[in-house]
């Protein structure tokens, strides 16, 4: 189970100066190094992405491997069930 972080200020607050100085600068860095993109960057990333022919081959279903089945998590869109009610 994750302490939550007044948990951790509690203990943070049990450390020396040294130790809370170092973990501050610690946890400083591991926030630069995650990458901040703005909105236009995302929105550029996102353009081509739907512009990428592999993924334009994915929203159309093109590269599953049976054919009369949608989305992966989808069942055939006629079942067994379906086509015997036909019949009869």
């Amino acid at each position: 189970m994750n302490p939550s972080a007044a948990e951790l200020e509690k203990l943070a607050q049990q450390l020396s100066h040294d130790e809370r100085l170092w973990l501050i600068e610690r946890l400083a860095s591991g926030l630069r190094s995650f990458p901040q993109h703005t909105p236009e960057e995302l929105a550029a990333q996102m353009e081509a992405m739907a512009n990428d022919p592999d993924i334009q081959r994915v929203l159309r279903n093109e590269d599953l491997p049976l054919t009369g089945y949608g989305p992966a998590c989808c069942p055939p869109e006629e079942t067994a069930c379906d086509a015997a009610k036909s019949i009869s």
